[in-house]
C-alpha cells in the first residue's frame, strides 16, 4: 500500500525529521510504498521569500498610510525595514548553507537573527496570527476545545489554511496515497497539523488520515478528553508509529478491524479511545539503514553540511526525574540499536546523503552504549562527527570520554538543572556534583563541547540555592561552552502532574488545552513565583553574561540544536567565549 508521511509546518529548518524518516524505512523494508514530505520546509521557504515577503511589506507600508495608530506604534520600525528584509532574506538563508559558516558564529546567528526578522514582518502583515521559522500562534486558539475547532477553519486568523490549499491539495491529490500519517514533533506543530487534517478529510473523505508524533504522545491524556469534532482524524498514534502504522494498513489492506491497531486512539462517539493495546518495538528489528531519506531534499536545510538525525536509543533510562515528561516517564522503556547496526546504519547513510555530520537526537543515551558505539566506529575504521544527549552519570568514566573523543564526538549535552544538592535531590536527579565537575572537564580536556541546561525556580528552590546555581555556573565557566536556562513548567506526563505534593504545589484550573506545561501556583512561602521566572531568567543570564556570552543566543537559535551542532564541528571550546553580534 502507498502511505504518504507529513511533517507539517512549523518544524525544523536545518534537519529533516528523523520520525517519517524511520516510519518510511520500517513500511518499506515490509513491502509498502512510503512518500516523505516535509511540508514545514516548503511552508517555510514558501513564506520567507523575496516574493511573498515583498507583499508583506506592501501590506505593512499600505497599513501604516492609511492608519496614524500604526505610525505611532513598533509598526512603523518594521515598515521602515520592509524593503530591506525582502530584498535580503534569500541571501541570509543562503550564508546558513555556506561551507565553513559553522567556523563563523557571528555570522551564522547574525543571519538567523535576520530571518527571525522576516517572521515579524510576515506577522506584521497578517495581523491576526504570529508566524517565525520555529513558531506559529493564534492568540485565544487553545483556550478551550471549541476555540480550538474554530482556530483551525478559520481562514481570515489562519494563515496556513490558503496555504494548503493553494499548494498543498493537488500533492495529495497526485501521489494518491491509501493512507497520509502526519508527524506533530513540536508543540509550534499542532494548529497547522489540525487545519492541514480538516482540509485533507473535507477534499478526500474517504482517504484515511492519522496523526501522531512525540508532542500528542507527550500530551496522550488531553487527547483522551478532546471532542472526536475537534479534528476529524481517523486516529492518533501515541506510541511508537511503526507497529501502529503496520497494523493500520494490514487491516485497510484485509478489510479487518482497525481495534487491534496498537498505540493508537480511536474516534468512538464524542471522544478518542484508545484501543488498550500497548506495542514496544525492538530498535534492532529495523532495517539497515534505519532511516529512509528518499523523497528528502537535504540541500533545502539552512545547513552548511547535513547533520543526519540517527536515533539510536528511545526512551530514557533514568526514569525518575519528577518534572520531566520525556518519554511519558514509565510508560516507554529504555531502548538502544545494537552498536554494529549503528555503524551499518552510519556506513549506509554517509553513502547515500554523502555527509559524516550525525546527531543522536534522543533522550539520554547510556555511557555504556555510547561505548559500544564508540569502539565498533574506532574498529570500523569511520571518520565521522557526532553529539548526543547524555546523562550526567559516574559511568561516564574519563576512559570513555577519551574513547568518544577519538571516535568522532564534538559535543555532549548534559541536563543538569541544578547545582544544589537539596533541589536535586527533590528532582530526584541524582546527580553527584563532584562527579560532573569531573565530566565536565574531562570533555574540555579531549576536545569535546559541552553543553548544560538548567531549570530555573524548581517550587521548592529559595534564592539562597538558586545562588549556589549561579556560582558553580561562575566556577565552572572554563568547563562549560553552551549554557541554557530554562523557567520551571509543569509538564503534562510528568510526575508533578499527577503528583503536585512533590514540590509542594497544587494545578489550577486549566486556562488552555493540549499545551506544553500546566498552570500551577505552591504554597513555599520563600520560593519564586511562576509569574515572576521570565524575569528571573532573563536577569540571570545578564548577570552570567560575562562568563556566559552565548547564552540565549547560539545555544537556543535552532530548532533541535542543528546550528550549535554545525558550530561545535569546529571542535574549539575557546571559540564559543567570543562577544555575539547579531546582523542589522
Amino acid at each position: 500500500m502507498k502511505v504518504l508521511l507529513i511533517s507539517p509546518p512549523v518544524g525544523n529548518i536545518g534537519q529533516a525529521p528523523p520520525s517519517i524518516s524511520a516510519l518510511a524505512a520500517w513500511l518499506t523494508h515490509l513491502g509498502h510504498e512510503c512518500i516523505q514530505w516535509d511540508l514545514g520546509l516548503d511552508a517555510f521557504h514558501y513564506f520567507h521569500s523575496t516574493e511573498y515577503l515583498s507583499a508583506a511589506a506592501a501590506v505593512v507600508e499600505q497599513r501604516c498610510k492609511k492608519d496614524a495608530s500604526y505610525s505611532r506604534s513598533s509598526l512603523l520600525e518594521i515598515a521602515r525595514s520592509t524593503r530591506r528584509i525582502a530584498s535580503q532574506i534569500e541571501t541570509a538563508k543562503q550564508i546558513l548553507k555556506q561551507p565553513g559558516v559553522e567556523s563563523d558564529i557571528e555570522k551564522m546567528v547574525g543571519s538567523l537573527g535576520f530571518i527571525r526578522d522576516a517572521g515579524l514582518l510576515i506577522s506584521s502583515a497578517h495581523g491576526l496570527s504570529r508566524l517565525s521559522y520555529s513558531r506559529f500562534d493564534m492568540p485565544g486558539a487553545q483556550a478551550d476545545w471549541r476555540s480550538l475547532a474554530e482556530a483551525i477553519r478559520d481562514r481570515g486568523r489562519n494563515i496556513f489554511i490558503d496555504y494548503f490549499r493553494e499548494h498543498s491539495l493537488a500533492r495529495i491529490a497526485l501521489a494518491s496515497p491509501h493512507l497520509v500519517a502526519v508527524s506533530v514533533s513540536y508543540h509550534s506543530q499542532l494548529l497547522p497539523a489540525f487545519s492541514l487534517v480538516v482540509l485533507i478529510k473535507e477534499e478526500f473523505p474517504e482517504l484515511p488520515v492519522l496523526l501522531g508524533g512525540a508532542f500528542l504522545k507527550a500530551v496522550q491524556d488531553d487527547l483522551t478528553q478532546m471532542p472526536s469534532s475537534v479534528v476529524p482524524a481517523d486516529g492518533i498514534c501515541i506510541g511508537d508509529g511503526e507497529p501502529t502504522l503496520e497494523a493500520y494498513l494490514r487491516a485497510l489492506e484485509e478489510r479487518e478491524s482497525i481495534w487491534q491497531t496498537p498505540n493508537i486512539l480511536l474516534p468512538r462517539g464524542e471522544r478518542f479511545v484508545s484501543t488498550g493495546r500497548i506495542e514496544q518495538i525492538s530498535l534492532s528489528q529495523a532495517p539497515i539503514p534505519m532511516l529512509k531519506m528518499e523523497g528528502i531534499n537535504l540541500g533545502s536545510y539552512l545547513v552548511p553540511r547535513y547533520a543526519i538525525p540517527l536515533p539510536v536509543t528511545r526512551g530514557c533510562h533514568y526514569h525518575r526525574c519528577v518534572y520531566c515528561n520525556i518519554s511519558n516517564q514509565a510508560r516507554e522503556v529504555y531502548r538502544a540499536r545494537e552498536a554494529k547496526r549503528c555503524i551499518d546504519d552510519i556506513e549506509s547513510l554517509v553513502r547515500e546523503c554523502r555527509t559524516n555530520w550525525f546527531d543522536f537526537p534522543t533522550d539520554s543515551v547510556l555511557p555504556r552504549d555510547l561505548e559500544r558505539f564508540a569502539r565498533t566506529s574506532i574498529k570500523r575504521g569511520l571518520t565521522i562527527r557526532w553529539s548526543a544527549e547524555v546523562f550526567l552519570d559516574r559511568r561516564l568514566t574519563d576512559e570513555i570520554i577519551a574513547l568518544l573523543a577519538r571516535s568522532g564526538c564534538c559535543c555532549l549535552r548534559f541536563g543538569l538543572e541544578s547545582a544544589c544538592p537539596r533541589t536535586l535531590e527533590l528532582m530526584d536527579k541524582r546527580i553527584d556534583l563532584k562527579e560532573v565537575s569531573r565530566i565536565l572537564k574531562t570533555c574540555h580536556r579531549h576536545g569535546i563541547v559541552t553543553g548544560v541546561m538548567m531549570i530555573i525556580g524548581f517550587p521548592t528552590e529559595t534564592q539562597r540555592e538558586l545562588l549556589e546555581t549561579v556560582e558553580y555556573l561562575q566556577r565552572h565557566a572554563s568547563d562549560i561552552d553552551l549554557l541554557t536556562l530554562h523557567p520551571f513548567t509543569v509538564s503534562p506526563g510528568s510526575r508533578l502532574a499527577s503528583q503536585p505534593e512533590l514540590a509542594g504545589i497544587h494545578l489550577l484550573p486549566r486556562t488552555a488545552v493540549l499545551t506544553p506545561s500546566l498552570p500551577y501556583a505552591h504554597s513555599n512561602p520563600v520560593a519564586m513565583r511562576p509569574e515572576d521566572l521570565s524575569e528571573v531568567v532573563s536577569s540571570l543570564a545578564d548577570a552570567l553574561s560575562d562568563f556566559y556570552p552565548q547564552s540565549g543566543q547560539l545555544w537556543a537559535s535552532g530548532i533541535g540544536g542543528w546550528l550549535t551542532f554545525a558550530a561545535c564541528c569546529t571542535n574549539d571550546a575557546a571559540f564559543f567565549k567570543q562577544p555575539m553580534v547579531a546582523m542589522r
